[in-house]
């Protein structure tokens, strides 16, 4: 059976490792965060921006050979 000591310190070892894991995820949540903006503004701008008068629905469009 452990002792209070050695419980204490399976914890406080458990704490550590989650703490570790959290701390990757966070940075990988904000590298995917900042991926997902960088391509927001490509599309944005392959689309023609904000305010654009096009629909941005490629079926809509004609071929020009039509």
């Amino acid at each position: 059976m452990k002792t209070d000591t050695d419980r204490l310190v399976d914890l406080e070892v458990r704490y550590t490792l989650q703490q570790d894991q959290l701390d990757k995820l966070s940075t990988v949540l904000w590298e995917h965060q900042r991926i997902i903006e960088r391509l927001l503004a490509r599309l944005e701008h392959l689309e023609g921006g904000e305010g654009s008068e096009t629909s941005g629905d490629l079926a809509d469009d004609v071929p020009p050979h039509y």
